[in-house]
C-alpha cells in the first residue's frame, strides 16, 4: 500500500509540473512509474496530458483509449473522458468529443468541467440553447464561476456569435463593476454585434475603470468610426499604436480607419505589407484592399484579392470549389452576406447557368426574386437551376466575377415587375434605414426627422419602402407599401417614379428594376457606389464631410430638396 502511494506520490508532482509548463519534467516522473507498474491508470493519464500539451491529440486518444479499456472507478472514468473530450477536439472531432463530454457529466454530474466541455461542443455544432444550459450548470457547479462565464463568452467570439456573447459578457462586467478589461470585453462583443452605442458606453467605462489597453482603444475607435465620431476614431487609433506599434492587427485596423477617411494611397501600402505575412492579418489585409481596388475600379485585381473575404469571415465547405470551369455536373451556389449582395450578384447567375446546371442556397426570403429575371426563370422552369440536390463542387455567388473573368459589371437591368400604382400622381418611393446590424448604420441610415425638407415639397406621393413607418414621419404624407415579400417589392418599387433611399438591399432593387434611383451616399461609403457604375440610373449624393451623421446629412438632403422640387414641377 505504501509502494502505491509512492508511485501515486510521484504522479501528483508530475502533473503539478505540467500545470506549471514544464512538460519535460512531468514526463519524467510519469515514466518513472511507467517503468514499474505499465498499467498505472494515473501515469497513462498523465501521459495522455502531456501528449496534449505537445500538441499532439491522436497520441492523447490511443493513450486514453487504452486505459478506459480497464476497471476503474467513476470518478476516475469521468476524469479520463473529460481528457478524452479535450484531445478529440483538438484533433477536429467535434461529435466524438461532445459524447465523451457527455459520458463524464453522467458519470460525475457534479464535475464543471465535463458540463462545460460538453457545452463548448454543443456550441461548436451550432446547438446554442444546449450548450448555453450545458454552461450554466458548469458555472453554477464551479466553485469560482466567472471563468466559466468567460470561457463561453470566449468560444462564442471565436465562433462570430457576438450577440450571444453578450450576456455572458455583461453578467461578468456587471459582477466585477470595477473591472475595466471585464468591461472592454463586454464593450468588444457590443461592437461585432452591432449595437454602437452600447458599446461605446461599455468601453469608456472600461477606460475609466483601468482597462486601457491597444485593443480597448482599437475598439473604441472603430466603435467612433462607425458613430461618425472621426475626430475621436483618429485620437483614439493613434493612442493604440503608441501603445503597440508593431501590432498587425492594429495596423489593419488603422490603415481601415485611414480608407474611410480617404487617404486610399497610405492605407493601400499598409495592406500591401501586412499581406506578406502568414498570420490572420494577411486575409483580411487582402479583403480591406480588395474593397479598396474595386473602389478604385481596378476589377480584376479587386474580384481575385476579394476571395480572401473566405477566411476573413470564415466561410467554408464540403465541397471542392468550383473554378468556373463548364461542366455537365450541379454546382452549388451559395448567397452571401446580405440581401443587397445577392441582388447586386445575381446579374451574374445567367453566365454561370451558360456553363454549369446550378443549386442555388440562399434564403428562402429571396426566391421570390429569381422569377423576375427572365433567363433565370427559364433555368427554373427546365430544371437547370433548382433550390436543392447533389453538387459536386461550391462557390460563393460573390465570387462569380472572378472566376467568369468579368472585368467590370453591365448596367443593363436584369430584372423585370409589375408595377403596382394607382393615379397619374408623381409617386417617389423613400427608404430612410437599413439593418441595425450592419456596423456603419448609424452613418447611413437617416433619422427620418431630418427628411422633413422633403415631406414638404409639394405634388408628390411619397410612398414609405421601410417594413414600417417611424415615429419622425407620422403626419407626413407618406403612405406604406406594399412590401409583403422581395416580389411586391419589386412591384411596389416598379410603380414608383423615382426611388430616394440610403445604401440597403432596396437601393440595389431598385438598380436591378432600371428604375431612378437617389442614393443618399455615407460619407466614405461603400466600394459598391465608388467604382464603375453597376446601375444605369442611379445618381449618388454623397455625404461629403468627415462629421456625425446629424452634420454629414443636412448638405446632401438639401440638395436632394432642390432637385426633387425642380423634379416635381418637371412632372407637373
Amino acid at each position: 500500500m505504501r509502494h502505491a502511494s509512492q508511485k501515486q506520490n510521484i504522479v501528483d508532482t508530475g502533473m503539478a509540473l505540467l500545470a506549471s509548463g514544464d512538460l519535460k519534467g512531468a514526463a519524467a516522473r510519469f515514466r518513472k512509474v511507467l517503468a514499474q507498474m505499465p498499467d498505472h491508470h494515473d501515469a497513462i493519464h498523465g501521459m495522455a496530458c502531456v501528449a496534449r500539451a505537445e500538441a499532439r491529440p491522436d497520441r492523447a486518444i490511443a493513450l486514453i483509449g487504452q486505459v478506459l479499456k480497464e476497471d476503474l472507478t467513476d470518478d476516475n472514468r469521468a476524469l479520463y473522458h473529460i481528457t478524452l473530450g479535450h484531445a478529440l477536439h483538438e484533433a477536429g472531432h467535434i461529435e466524438p468529443a461532445r459524447a465523451a463530454f457527455s459520458v463524464a457529466t453522467l458519470l460525475t454530474p457534479q464535475d464543471f468541467r465535463a458540463h462545460a466541455g460538453l457545452g463548448e461542443m454543443l456550441v461548436r455544432q451550432y446547438r446554442f440553447k444546449e450548450g448555453a444550459e450545458s454552461w450554466k450548470r458548469a458555472a453554477e457547479r464551479a466553485a469560482e464561476p466567472i471563468p466559466v462565464w468567460q470561457a463561453y463568452a470566449e468560444c462564442l467570439m471565436s465562433l462570430r456569435q457576438f450577440a450571444a456573447a453578450i450576456a455572458p459578457f455583461r453578467l461578468i462586467a456587471e459582477t466585477l463593476a470595477e473591472n475595466g478589461f471585464a468591461w472592454a470585453n463586454l464593450g468588444a462583443a457590443l461592437f461585432e454585434a452591432g449595437h454602437m452605442e452600447a458599446a461605446q458606453s461599455a468601453l469608456d467605462k472600461a477606460i475609466a475603470q483601468g482597462g486601457d489597453s491597444a485593443y480597448t482603444r482599437v475598439n473604441r475607435a472603430l466603435t467612433a468610426l462607425a458613430l461618425g465620431h472621426f475626430n475621436k476614431a483618429e485620437a483614439d487609433m493613434a493612442r493604440a499604436q503608441s501603445l503597440a506599434p508593431d501590432d498587425r492587427r492594429i495596423r489593419n485596423n488603422a490603415a481601415t480607419l485611414m480608407q474611410q477617411m480617404g487617404q486610399t494611397r497610405e492605407a493601400a501600402a499598409i495592406y500591401a505589407a501586412l499581406m506578406q505575412g502568414n498570420d490572420a492579418e494577411a486575409p483580411r489585409a487582402a479583403y480591406n484592399l480588395a474593397t479598396l481596388r474595386l473602389a478604385e475600379g481596378r476589377m480584376r485585381d479587386g474580384w481575385r484579392l476579394y476571395e480572401a473575404r473566405h477566411a476573413v469571415l470564415g466561410r467554408s465547405s464540403s465541397l471542392p470549389p468550383w473554378d468556373g470551369r463548364f461542366g455537365s455536373e450541379s454546382i452549388l451556389i451559395e448567397a452571401e452576406q446580405g440581401a443587397g449582395d445577392f441582388i447586386q450578384f445575381l446579374r451574374f447567375l445567367p453566365a454561370a447557368l451558360a456553363r454549369v446546371p446550378v443549386i442555388l442556397q440562399a434564403d428562402a426570403a429571396l426566391h421570390p426574386l429569381i422569377p423576375l429575371n427572365p433567363a433565370l426563370d427559364a433555368h427554373l422552369k427546365s430544371g437547370r437551376l433548382l433550390w436543392a440536390g447533389e453538387a459536386t463542387a461550391s462557390c460563393g455567388i460573390m465570387s462569380l466575377p472572378h472566376l467568369l473573368q468579368i472585368a467590370e459589371p453591365d448596367d443593363t437591368p436584369y430584372l423585370f415587375a409589375n408595377a403596382i400604382k394607382a393615379g397619374r400622381s408623381f409617386r417617389v418611393g423613400i427608404c430612410w434605414r437599413g439593418s441595425s446590424q450592419y456596423r456603419f448604420d448609424a452613418r447611413r441610415s437617416i433619422d427620418p426627422a431630418l427628411l422633413a425638407p422633403l415631406f414638404n415639397i409639394p405634388g408628390i406621393d411619397f410612398v414609405s419602402l421601410q417594413k414600417e413607418l417611424d415615429d419622425g414621419v407620422e403626419g407626413r404624407p407618406v403612405t406604406q407599401g406594399q412590401l409583403q415579400d422581395w416580389r411586391a417589392t419589386a412591384s411596389e418599387i416598379q410603380g414608383c417614379d423615382l426611388i430616394i433611399s440610403v445604401d440597403t438591399a432596396l437601393a440595389h432593387l431598385a438598380g436591378a428594376l432600371g428604375k431612378d434611383v437617389w442614393l443618399l451616399n455615407r460619407f466614405g461609403g461603400d466600394w459598391r457606389w465608388l467604382g464603375p457604375r453597376w446601375y444605369r440610373n442611379v445618381t449618388i449624393f454623397n455625404a461629403a464631410r468627415a462629421e456625425p451623421p446629424c452634420a454629414a446629412w443636412q448638405p446632401v438632403i438639401d440638395a436632394v430638396c432642390h432637385h426633387l422640387r425642380q423634379r416635381a414641377e418637371q412632372h407637373h
